[in-house]
């Protein structure tokens, strides 16, 4: 019997079988992707969204590069969210990777491209990213642009370069395929 003559609650429960794993929601285009090894450089408002929207697309491999770790003004724009505050933006970004795809394989560098950095720190994210099948610079700084370009091309790399305006109002974004662009 229930005290003070309250009424009983009783709810509907279902069991949801998730154990079917073979059906994909990604068109099978998509399956390429789990092959490639993405290097995604600067993971601010743009970076951050791009990482995890292709782990979420299938792609299974990164490599991380930035300097920065996640203050509460870059809330407004990037992926992350508060839990992240304080933290090195390449692992957190990492973290939120392998919550969408538990077996990606992330590679986290904090160092800034083109920036006065440890010549063999340098050289090692160089190499990293020269193995790259895409290598994507969301920096929006040149002399970064330019040290990726000159990696990608003499590499043979794709490479992608994009820029969010403040407020999101505009982007500029461009690319570049070996032998095609």
């Amino acid at each position: 019997a229930l005290s003070g003559g309250a009424q009983p609650s009783f709810w509907e429960c279902k069991v949801v079988d998730f154990s079917d794993t073979s059906q994909s929601r990604l068109p099978p285009a998509y399956d390429r992707l789990r092959g490639l090894t993405v290097g995604i450089v600067g993971l601010g408002s743009l970076g951050s969204k791009v990482a995890v929207s292709l782990a979420r697309a299938g792609a299974l491999r990164f490599v991380l590069v930035d300097d920065d770790a996640l203050a509460p003004q870059n809330l407004v724009r990037n992926e992350l969210d508060w839990l992240s505050v304080g933290f090195e933006k390449v692992d957190a970004i990492a973290h939120k990777i392998r919550l969408v795809a538990p077996n990606a394989e992330v590679l986290t560098v904090t160092v800034q491209v083109a920036g006065q950095e440890n010549p063999q720190v340098a050289a090692m994210v160089t190499d990293r990213l020269a193995a790259c099948d895409l290598v994507i610079d969301a920096t929006a700084d040149p002399a970064a642009f330019l040290a990726l370009a000159s990696v990608c091309k003499r590499s043979k790399v794709t490479m992608v370069w994009g820029e969010v305006f403040g407020g999101g109002i505009g982007a500029l974004m461009a690319r570049s395929r070996p032998g095609l662009d």
